[in-house]
């Protein structure tokens, strides 16, 4: 809904992008960040050209709008080149209707509960990712289990250093961080000990 992060008071369902062109997105965090524009995607993704990132795109619908979602998300993507772009959403049914349209593009599913049929939904959807809420991942073993088919296994979100390093060490790919800066200097003081590069890729 718009009010937590733009002005306005219409729910995203209900919205035109008229109600988010002139919008200002960055005052919510302070002065310093007024100013900001809310970015369509293709702006998005022209600003990403040429620089060496991966792209965590998170979809999220309502109201039953997954297949068109999938539809008008696969018009834009399907002109680009998309090896460094991940798409990812809590909604299974749009990944599902988003595979056929474009088969070669990397897919995760996010969740807060670890669904019974999660080795199903890999194979059905051909993942190259699970991103769990990190307080479900508990143990080595488990991210073994998860991660047995070569799907990755990525946690959110994660803002404590201690937390991110136990996560690594289970084997967990990579963590997510608000404060993705600062938790990936704390990690590298490790370095002696740890060689490996931490894994912490971008503020969520």
């Amino acid at each position: 809904r718009q009010g937590r992060t733009v002005a306005g008071d219409k729910y995203i369902a209900e919205a035109v992008w008229a109600d988010f062109a002139t919008a200002d997105a960055g005052v919510w965090r302070g002065q310093a960040f007024s100013g900001q524009k809310v970015l369509t995607l293709n702006q998005l993704l022209a600003w990403t050209k040429g620089r060496r990132l991966t792209l965590n795109l998170e979809i999220k619908c309502h109201r039953g709008r997954q297949q068109q979602t999938a539809a008008a998300l696969a018009s834009v993507l399907q002109q680009r080149a998309c090896q460094n772009i991940v798409i990812s959403s809590f909604e299974t049914s749009l990944l599902t209707h988003l595979r056929p349209l474009m088969p070669e593009l990397r897919l995760a599913s996010i969740h807060d509960k670890i669904p019974h049929n999660l080795d199903q939904l890999i194979a059905d959807l051909h993942l190259e990712a699970v991103h769990l809420d990190h307080q479900l991942v508990t143990s080595t073993e488990q991210v073994a289990d998860i991660t047995k088919n070569g799907v990755a296994l990525r946690a959110w979100t994660v803002n404590e250093t201690a937390r991110a390093r136990q996560l690594l060490d289970w084997g967990v790919d990579l963590v997510m961080s608000d404060y993705a800066d600062s938790l990936m200097t704390a990690l590298s003081c490790d370095s002696a000990e740890r060689p490996a590069q931490p894994r912490v890729p971008s503020m969520t």
